[in-house]
């Protein structure tokens, strides 16, 4: 009977519904705190270096923005400052007569000398003569700053282009404007054949400027920039050379060409070498009375066209 009593205590340990207590939970690991996070080192050399290296960057950038900027508008003015001038000589390039208004040349500078065109290339200027060979470098035909300058006449020729050889000097410019397209002789395939000839315009007279010679040559050369001759002997001279150092093969040979002849030398800066230019050596031929007739009788027609 005792272990019955027993048993009926033991089994008053169990509740109700028969189930044993449910056990406690086991306590959970407390998890150590994670550690702060490191601070970046400073490095003040570093940082200075690279804002100084941003900032130099930023001058750059600045600078060069600048002058590309006074470039353009350096090209921008001489281009219509030129056209202006065109526009006033009434010189019409794609219909180009051969009358120049001289009159009103001359009171924009009383150093115009001449005009210079040639068909399909942007040589369409006034040809002055200064003081000296600096003078038009950088100035313009209105007397305003330019980096393009003017087309001139070397100070020691004659005016009026009377000597053996007058020479006329241009920038080559970047932008293809002045004297830039010289380079087309010794520089293109076949240039030659469709750019024979320019023309020279002057208050007293006309010329057709026959090409006979182009070459690269020192900015020395005693033989492109000859200007004096003492004798017909000394002109011969310079004219057998003259042909012999041309790269290119002309229409015209050694015998079209005599010491009576006007000869009008082109002259611009190459950069083939240090110090090189290209010149291109011409034959001035007068205009026929026929042609100076027809040039007037289409200029009036332009001239009634335009209502001046």
């Amino acid at each position: 009977m005792r272990s019955d009593r027993y048993k009926n205590e033991s089994a008053g340990k169990h509740d109700a519904s028969g189930s044993t207590p449910a056990a406690n939970p086991p306590e959970q690991p407390v998890s150590s705190p994670e550690p702060a996070k490191k601070r970046k080192k400073k490095h003040p050399v570093r940082d200075f270096l690279y804002r100084l290296v941003m900032f130099i960057l930023l001058v750059v950038i600045c600078v060069s923005g600048y002058k590309i900027y006074q470039t353009v508008s350096e090209y921008l003015k001489a281009r219509n400052t030129y056209n202006a001038v065109s526009q006033t000589a009434h010189v019409d390039p794609n219909q180009f007569t051969g009358v120049v208004d001289f009159d009103e040349l001359l009171k924009i500078n009383p150093d115009v000398q001449g005009w210079l065109y040639q068909k399909d290339t942007v040589i369409n200027y006034p040809v002055v003569q200064g003081r000296d060979n600096e003078q038009y470098l950088h100035t313009l035909v209105d007397g305003t700053w330019g980096g393009g300058g003017t087309l001139f006449v070397d100070f020691r020729n004659q005016p009026d282009f009377q000597d053996f050889n007058s020479i006329i000097y241009g920038h080559h410019m970047k932008d293809g404007s002045m004297f830039r397209c010289l380079r087309g002789y010794t520089k293109e395939k076949n240039y030659y054949s469709s750019h024979k000839q320019l023309e020279l315009i002057t208050p007293n007279a006309k010329y057709h400027l026959l090409v006979f010679s182009a070459y690269i040559t020192p900015a020395d050369s005693e033989l492109a920039y000859k200007l004096f001759f003492d004798s017909d002997a000394e002109k011969r001279d310079y004219l057998d050379q003259t042909f012999a150092a041309s790269q290119i093969t002309t229409d015209l040979s050694r015998d079209d060409v005599d010491v009576s002849d006007k000869i009008i030398t082109l002259s611009t800066c190459a950069y083939d070498y240090e110090e090189a230019r290209y010149v291109v050596i011409c034959k001035a031929v007068p205009w026929t009375e026929e042609e100076i007739a027809a040039g007037k009788k289409l200029q009036m027609q332009i001239d009634e066209q335009e209502g001046r």
